[in-house]
C-alpha cells in the first residue's frame, strides 16, 4: 500500500515538473513522450474458510489441491477483486502470476 502511494507521489511530481518544464520552453513547439512501467503484482486473501480473494493487475492462476491429490486450476485477469470459491475438500493452494 505504502509503494502504491509513493509511486503516486513520484508520478504527481515528474508530471508537475514536465508541466512546468514545458511552460518555459512554451515559444518553441515539440513533443515529450513519458514512459512508466509498472511493477506486475498479484494478492490473495483468505475472506473465509470456503472463499479467497484475488486481487491482481496481471493475468493469474490459482492452484488448488485437495485432500485427494487432485489439482484445480483456476484461471483469471487484472482485477479488483475476483471471489473464488475453494472445493469443500481444499487442502492447499498458491497464486502464480506473469
Amino acid at each position: 500500500m505504502k509503494r502504491t502511494k509513493t509511486m503516486r507521489v513520484i508520478g504527481a511530481g515528474i508530471l508537475a515538473a514536465l508541466l512546468i518544464a514545458s511552460a518555459a520552453f512554451a515559444a518553441t513547439s515539440g513533443t515529450v513522450t513519458v514512459t512508466a512501467r509498472v511493477r506486475a503484482y498479484a494478492a490473495i486473501t483468505q475472506t473465509d474458510a470456503q472463499h479467497v480473494l484475488v486481487k491482481a493487475n496481471t493475468p493469474w492462476t490459482l492452484e488448488i489441491l485437495t485432500l485427494t491429490g487432485e489439482k484445480v486450476r483456476v484461471d483469471g485477469f487484472k482485477t479488483s477483486g475476483t471471489a473464488v470459491e475453494l472445493p469443500e475438500n481444499a487442502a492447499a493452494y498458491s497464486l502464480i502470476w506473469d
